[in-house]
């Protein structure tokens, strides 16, 4: 029998045999034992004993353990330090997030900061190229002197203004809100009219200064106010690092280079024998803000002029290059596709007219119509001039807007929006020139509440502002403003707006006589409006054969205040009321006696008029002719010859 201890303690017998067989024994110490016994059963109380040692294989050694342990420990310290890289560069990025996102809040910060700082040089500028404007049209009956210092003044006054619009052109840039308006034009002239912009300046200071074209005409589909700029800058910079005595030249050139699809290209340069630029510095004069030190060669600047430039380049799908060497000069070279093939899949590409249309237009526009031609007017007496009413918590702006229509019109201010509302809703004026930013009530929101009004709902409103911001006129329009008019302005166009919208009013009162019925949605007006038109006429209809119902009675039926329902429908359809309610019957007369089946006198009781001679003088009064003519001229135009059964 035998056991082994360590493995089991159970005796096993195993008769004559004289082997035992152990296998998947694990690694340890053990100890085998073996006893003997008779064939009578009686054992040997002698036990045999042999110590066994199994050795484990090499994978389970104690160095092999320790060798995983390490690479365990190995493993786990680099996944630590993973984690922990990992954790350091998230915090990393984080920390550069949330700096990066203050710096662009402070930048945005002193963006918006210049911006408000430049839609508040607009108000005085507007005062100043207002009145410049005014001095500039009759400098002819000036002395020289003073003559020539309005055209300084002016001109450093547009300087100004130029500097305010390539601020608010690179906030527009910014906002991704840059649009290229392109039209056709003749690029020679354009470049010459802006050159000599500088020719002053060029004598002042006695520089050379050299217009020069290989062609004398050459077509080019560009955006003009973003052209200017882009000469302008670089024009502006030549001068500023050009010595006296020194020299300018513009030049525009075609060369045998074609790109693509056979493009041509259009030439233009501006040289200079200046400072010119260090050439560790060319890379970077494009970049936003980008100033040279003071003492390099180059004064410094705002570094906006030159990042414009070549982003409106860029809009023109054109391209710029520079060439420079300090002490000797600079030139700049511009490249513009010809034709309009770069346009035509190019979204911010507009259609609008060539520049000779627009020229053409802007010169055989007519003067501003003077109302007292028309109106009767005496000396002293404006009774009967319409009615302004300027709402702008400027003074000066507010008696220089005055200024401008006081000749032609009743003029009434108000320095505030609440005050503004107040008036208008006494006074019921013809137009209303009102300023957004104001304090009380802004414009927008004065603009709404007239228009919701029925009392003024008719009254059109032109908003002033120093905000280009396409999100901010459409503001104003959604109230139901009529027009926007963007500081600084001038004059005359203040003036022409406002007497297109008198106008158009007066085409409206024409639309409503000569049709013989009109339908309100035919004619541009507000939805009250045209509410209180459709109300009217039905009113005025559903009384037709009623020769009783007058004034009283139909003021009675619109519920509305005598003096505002008169001024309503005298500024809907140029009439009075008793005038109104005659127009409508004569219209439905005409309408009826053509239906052929009523004789006149009838059809004049029908309508509501007893004296049938009454009927005849206020008919021909409306179409000039008399109901027997009017029917005979409209049969024959329809093609029936004869006498109608229904004349008397």
């Amino acid at each position: 029998a035998y056991k082994l201890e360590g493995l089991s303690n159970k005796w096993l017998n195993i008769g004559n045999r004289r082997q035992v067989t152990f296998t998947n024994i694990s690694p340890g110490n053990y100890n085998f034992q073996v006893k003997a016994g008779n064939s009578n059963g009686t054992w040997n109380e002698k036990i045999t004993k042999v110590g066994i040692t199994v050795r484990p294989p090499p994978w389970l050694t104690w160095w092999a353990k320790l060798c995983y342990a390490l690479v365990i420990l190995s493993i786990g310290a680099i996944i630590s330090r993973y984690y922990w890289l990992h954790q350091k560069d998230r915090r990393a990025l984080e920390q550069a997030k949330l700096e990066r996102e203050k710096e662009d809040e402070l930048h945005e910060l002193k963006l918006r900061f210049f911006t408000n700082v430049s839609h508040e040089l607009r108000t005085p500028l507007t005062l100043i190229l207002g009145p410049l404007d005014k001095l500039m049209s009759k400098k002819n009956t000036l002395q020289n002197g003073i003559s020539e210092e309005i055209t300084l003044i002016h001109n450093n006054a547009k300087k100004l203004l130029r500097h305010v619009n390539n601020l608010l052109d690179f906030r527009k840039d910014e906002m991704g809100k840059l649009k290229l308006k392109s039209a056709k034009g003749d690029f020679v002239v354009f470049v010459k009219e802006t050159s000599l912009s500088f020719k002053q300046q060029a004598d002042s200071k006695h520089i050379q200064y050299r217009f020069t074209s290989e062609f004398e005409s050459m077509p080019l589909y560009f955006d003009r106010d973003k052209m200017e700029i882009i000469i302008y800058n670089l024009l502006s910079n030549a001068f500023k690092f050009t010595p006296d005595h020194g020299k300018i030249s513009i030049r525009l050139f075609d060369l045998t280079e074609n790109g693509k699809d056979d493009q041509e290209f259009l030439y233009l340069s501006i040289e200079d024998n200046g400072a010119g630029i260090p050439q560790d510095k060319i890379d970077h004069i494009y970049e936003r803000f980008f100033q040279i030190d003071s003492d390099d060669i180059l004064p410094r600047g705002s570094g906006l002029g030159l990042a414009l430039t070549k982003k409106f380049v860029a809009l023109h799908h054109g391209s710029i290059r520079v060439e420079s060497t300090p002490g000797k000069g600079t030139c700049f070279t511009l490249k513009f596709p010809k034709g309009r093939k770069h346009l035509q899949s190019d979204e911010i590409c507009r259609k609008y007219k060539s520049s000779e249309d627009l020229l053409s237009y802007e010169q055989k526009a007519k003067p501003v119509h003077d109302h007292r031609q028309n109106t009767g007017k005496t000396a002293g007496a404006k009774k009967d001039l319409p009615t302004l009413l300027v709402v702008e918590d400027n003074d000066d702006v507010r008696r220089f807007i005055m200024s401008c229509f006081d000749q032609d019109y009743v003029v009434h201010e108000a320095a505030d929006g609440g005050t503004g509302y107040e008036l208008a809703t006494q006074l019921i004026p013809d137009v209303i020139i009102s300023d957004v930013m104001m304090p009380e009530m802004d414009g927008i929101t004065l603009c709404g509440a007239l228009k919701k009004y029925l009392d003024t709902s008719h009254i059109p409103i032109i908003l002033l502002t120093a905000r280009t911001s396409v999100i901010f006129k459409k503001s104003g329009l959604e109230t139901g403003a009529d027009d926007f008019v963007t500081k600084p302005f001038r004059p005359e166009i203040l003036q022409l707006k406002v007497r297109n919208l008198l106008e158009s009013r007066k085409r409206l009162h024409e639309h409503f006589v000569r049709n013989h019925i009109v339908n309100p949605k035919e004619i541009a007006m507000t939805s009250r409006d045209d509410e209180v038109l459709s109300k009217a006429i039905a009113c005025v209809e559903n009384h037709l054969s009623d020769s009783d119902f007058n004034v009283s009675m139909f003021i009675e039926e619109m519920a509305m205040s005598r003096s505002v329902l008169f001024k309503k429908i005298k500024w809907l359809t140029g009439q009075s009321i008793t005038e109104f309610i005659r127009v409508i019957r004569i219209k439905r007369a005409a309408q009826i006696l053509l239906q052929d089946r009523l004789s006149i006198s009838e059809v004049a009781y029908e309508v509501g008029f007893n004296d049938l001679k009454y009927f005849r003088t206020c008919f021909r009064r409306q179409f000039h002719a008399s109901p027997s003519e009017y029917l005979s001229k409209n049969l024959k135009k329809n093609g029936h010859v004869g006498t109608s059964p229904g004349q008397d």
